[in-house]
C-alpha cells in the first residue's frame, strides 16, 4: 500500500495531507499551490521530516521517500544540512529533486540538494507532460530514473 504525504510551501509550508493513501491524495482537487514569489526550502523540509517521522510510526513498515518539486528559486540560504540531518535520522530515505520551470539556473539549486545526501536524484521537467513522465519513473523505481 502506497501511504503519501504532501507540503505545499513557498515562503512558509503546509502539510496539505499526511499518511495518506495514493489513491486518496490522487482523487482530490486541492493539489492548487499556495501562491506568492519568494520560495524558502527551509520550512518545507522541516515539515516533511515531521511527516516523515509521523510516518515511521505507522502500524505497517513504510519507506520514507522525499519528492522534492520546485523552480530551484530559494530565498532561504543553504538547506543541504537540513536535508542530510534527515537522511541521517533516516537512513532509508530516498531523496528525489525535480526541477520544474524554464529558468535553468534554478536546476543547479536542485541538483546541489540532490548530492547532499548519498543516493540523491535530481530530475529536470520543463512542462507537465515531462513532469508526469519524471512521477512515473520515480514510481518505478531507482533502475528507471535518469539523472541529468
Amino acid at each position: 500500500r502506497d501511504v503519501v504525504s504532501v507540503v505545499h510551501f513557498n515562503a512558509t509550508a503546509r502539510v496539505q495531507y499526511s499518511c495518506k493513501s495514493l489513491s486518496f491524495c490522487v482523487a482530490q482537487d486541492h493539489l492548487a499551490n499556495l501562491g506568492g514569489n519568494t520560495m524558502c526550502f527551509g520550512p518545507p523540509l522541516k515539515e516533511a521530516a515531521n511527516v516523515i517521522e509521523e510516518g515511521a510510526h505507522q502500524s505497517i513498515p513504510l519507506t520514507p521517500m522525499l519528492i522534492f518539486v520546485s523552480d530551484g528559486v530559494n530565498h532561504d540560504g543553504d538547506v543541504a544540512p537540513e536535508l542530510k540531518k534527515m537522511h541521517w535520522q533516516n537512513a532509508d530515505l530516498q531523496v528525489h529533486t525535480v526541477f520544474f520551470g524554464a529558468d535553468a539556473a534554478g536546476s543547479s539549486t536542485l541538483r546541489l540538494l540532490a548530492h547532499a545526501v548519498p543516493d540523491g536524484h535530481f530530475h529536470s521537467s520543463g512542462d507537465g507532460t515531462q513532469l508526469k513522465q519524471t512521477f512515473a519513473s520515480i514510481a518505478l523505481g531507482p533502475n528507471s530514473t535518469s539523472e541529468t
